[in-house]
């Protein structure tokens, strides 16, 4: 592929792209089977191209030792990118933040000798070459995936990386290596903060942004949240991006759930769909032609992949969910893609509104000019209010934004069968060479212009009004409202004019044969078509015609109940003896042991008098004495900004639990809800048992203590049962057929309300959900196809 580009946009073999992406992390779907299906449903989302973070920590789990088996097949994944037509955004690190543990980074480079992460101390450079020959090792591994890729557009350079003095070695050294292995595609850095970063190094410089973060205030009472994105090309393209087009490596389609914070839900009702909408076409008012959403897609915490930041669901409120269903917020992006996979905005400049005479209104937020259709422009309306705005279009037309809408209208633009449209008040879908579709959720008027004079009777719907000015010039109106399954049409000779009601606007499916689907909330293929409830459905022909289809209708799902549960001892460290291993001289905490992930038990055993036990743990522990419960980690949360409980706190031991003559048996449990992400240097906070005092002897550093590791997905070997009452820690199993046949899409889900501290969740041998009682904020957990 000869990539090429300018100020205004990317030129792939000569042809000018809008690079329309978005964010799928591969190691959050734990089967190919489940790649294929979003990449599927990016790609029927109206997505050109697949914006791909690749995880050192996912495939690497020991120094020297790689995995590319399975579901960390980098090959199959990228050949499925490419056999659906998607052009690839390659983001390899080797830092990728994500909310993983570590930001992506091994642990076991926590145990090397001699090595800095990031080459930052922090956010103070410190070269480390110890951490650069690792580096080297991970992008010689994974670089060779990406090589000779026809599809890569672009390759990234670490990750919204900054150090105090802006020294350019250590991404110099990256760019160096990447070319050093054939890689020829344009490299890239994302700016978190907007302030030219590194952008005299890559080829394409972009920023992250992320405008709604907090969700205890109403985003919409803050109409300024949007102003980086209304600053781009006066603040950021003359220093920046003069010579290269303007993008945003991460817009907003969503944010993370962490353990105290609120729950997707409560995420998915804040953003609403208006959220990425507004973000979407500001950003294409400001003249960008690169956009990634972030995150498109969806995905899971499974087998400890997230860190302190975020739960099991990684859902991100996308428009894909976690579990791979269509929500409205994809809807709204797919409306924008079929916009700008139709009609041409690659090649824009601002211009005043009274170069189209129309005078500024709150809700005329841009007016741009095609570059190579001197005479054509696009018009931006935004309404960051909670009323509806209006000003006047044209002396036929006025255009209203409803509270929180945004719109991208045409003006002065010839069709591709000689038609032009003059003006209109509604947004333009889909053109074909025989059809016009128009989103007719809200009273909207199109005027349009015929290539020659009438020869025949106009026709319209009962739905549409029809005014001819002249022989070429036609106004057509909608004079209501029109149903949410309406379609209207008017029939104007060479060219077939719809109007599509609200379900049916956000409804509409390209297919490769230049057909389009219209009503089915999913079409994949001829054979993948998806109606939940009843809805008028039809396909647009390659003529234009209209013609009306009855989908198959939804197969009831019958889900077997989950009972006759067999419960069992789910603890054996509380008694066993064996297993145990001395703590190397580093240190107590998990990761001077080499355990980088899950829990761990602590084995001490005292026989002097002692009343009171202090102890620092991360994050989640509960402590025995002599097999009785003394306090349980329900009582303590993980800070709500860095993750971590740092206080010390004391217990007493209770006499009675103690032996008065003999040894008596401490052991601690201490599970890691992972690392930090590492965005601000803080990925080697250590976990698990950090210090332990009996009254006023500190015995952390005594090399009395023992520990083993905790698999979270180990099996209980004894046969005998339990109660709650018996054991403070229970396995409970039962297997299940949920006998759902193989050509339904039925994503399953388990949902837990339970009065039980916490839960582990363990879906044939893999863990795949994490349940705190203390938090509540995630009781449906997704058990991924495929697993």
């Amino acid at each position: 592929m000869e990539i090429q580009f300018d100020r205004y946009s990317f030129i792939l073999n000569g042809q000018r792209q809008f690079i329309r992406s978005g964010a799928m992390h591969y190691f959050r779907l734990p089967h190919p089977d489940l790649w294929w299906d979003r990449l599927k449903k990016l790609k029927a989302a109206g997505y050109n191209t697949v914006d791909i973070y690749f995880s050192w920590d996912f495939h690497s789990k020991a120094p020297g030792e790689y995995d590319f088996s399975g579901n960390r097949d980098i090959q199959r994944l990228l050949d499925m990118v490419d056999e659906l037509g998607l052009y690839l955004i390659g983001r390899p690190g080797p830092y990728i933040n994500a909310e993983t543990t570590r930001g992506g980074l091994p642990g076991w480079l926590l145990t090397q000798p001699d090595v800095v992460l990031r080459n930052r101390i922090d956010g103070v450079y410190h070269e480390s070459p110890q951490y650069m020959a690792y580096v080297r090792e991970w992008f010689d591994q994974v670089l060779p995936f990406l090589k000779n890729r026809p599809n890569l557009l672009m390759i990234q350079i670490e990750n919204e990386y900054m150090t105090v003095d802006m020294e350019p070695d250590y991404m110099q050294a990256l760019i160096d290596i990447v070319r050093s292995h054939g890689i020829t595609a344009p490299t890239m850095h994302n700016d978190f903060y907007a302030a030219g970063l590194y952008a005299d190094l890559v080829d394409i410089y972009a920023i992250d942004n992320y405008s709604v973060t907090l969700f205890d205030m109403n985003w919409r009472d803050y109409p300024d949240l949007f102003s980086v994105l209304d600053h781009l090309e006066e603040g950021i393209r003359p220093e920046f991006c003069e010579n290269r087009p303007l993008m945003i490596a991460e817009l907003q389609a969503g944010w993370f759930a962490g353990w105290k914070s609120v729950p997707y839900e409560t995420i998915h009702q804040s953003l609403g769909r208006e959220h990425i909408g507004l973000v979407t076409r500001t950003f294409l008012g400001q003249g960008g032609t690169v956009f990634n959403h972030y995150k498109a897609i969806g995905g899971t915490n499974w087998d400890h992949l997230g860190a302190t930041d975020a739960y099991t669901s990684y859902d991100f409120a996308a428009p894909i969910s976690e579990a791979g269903v269509p929500t409205e917020r994809l809807f709204e992006a797919k409306q924008i893609n079929l916009l700008l996979a139709h009609f041409d905005l690659s090649q824009t400049e601002k211009v005043e509104p009274a170069a189209i005479s129309l005078s500024p209104a709150p809700s005329l937020y841009a007016v741009r000019q095609c570059v190579n259709r001197p005479g054509t422009y696009w018009i931006f309306t935004r309404n960051t209010t909670p009323q509806p705005l209006s000003f006047q279009l044209h002396p036929q037309m006025e255009v209203e934004t409803r509270p929180y809408e945004s719109k991208i209208l045409p003006y002065n633009y010839p069709l591709e069968n000689g038609w032009i449209i003059i003006a209109t008040s509604a947004d333009p879908l889909v053109q074909t060479k025989n059809a016009l579709v128009l989103n007719g959720q809200s009273p909207a008027k199109i005027l349009l212009q015929a290539p020659v004079a009438f020869q025949a009777p106009l026709k319209a719907s009962p739905l549409l009004k029809m005014t001819t000015l002249d022989n070429y010039r036609v106004l057509v109106e909608m004079e209501n409202s029109i149903a949410p399954s309406d379609v209207a049409h008017a029939n104007l000779g060479s060219l077939q004019l719809y109007f599509l009601g609200a379900d049916q606007a956000d409804r509409v499916w390209p297919q490769a044969d230049k057909q389009y689907w219209i009503g089915p909330d999913l079409v994949l293929s001829d054979s993948e078509v998806y109606v939940s409830e009843p809805r008028p459905c039809f396909i647009l022909k390659a003529d234009g015609a209209l013609a009306s289809f009855e989908p198959s209708e939804m197969p009831q799902l019958n889900l077997p109940e989950l009972k006759n549960w067999e419960c069992l001892p789910g603890a054996p460290e509380l008694t066993a003896n064996n297993g145990f291993q001395p703590l190397l001289p580093q240190g107590v905490d998990m990761d001077s042991n080499g355990f980088h992930e899950g829990a761990v038990w602590y084995r001490y055993q005292f026989d002097q008098p002692a009343e009171t036990l202090s102890i620092r743990a991360q994050h989640i522990w509960a402590v025995f004495l002599n097999g009785h419960c003394l306090i349980s980690s329900h009582t303590f949360h993980v800070h709500p900004e860095t993750g971590s409980v740092e206080d010390t706190v004391t217990i007493p031991l209770p006499k009675e639990s103690l032996n008065d003559k003999g040894q008596n048996d401490l052991r601690i449990f201490v599970e890691s809800l992972g690392h930090h992400k590492g965005f601000y240097d803080d990925a080697r906070d250590p976990r698990g048992l950090l210090s332990l005092k009996l009254d006023e002897s500190d015995i952390s550093q005594s090399g009395e203590i023992t520990s083993a590791r905790l698999a979270s997905s180990q099996l209980p070997s004894a046969n005998t049962s339990a109660s709650r009452d018996e054991t403070p820690v229970l396995h409970a199993q039962l297997s299940f057929n949920p006998a759902i046949p193989s050509d339904i899409k039925a994503p399953l889900g388990l949902e837990l309300n339970l009065d039980i501290d916490r839960v582990n969740i363990i879906l044939n041998g893999v863990l795949v959900g994490k349940y705190w009682n203390a938090c509540r904020n995630q009781t449906l957990f997704y058990l991924p196809e495929g697993l």
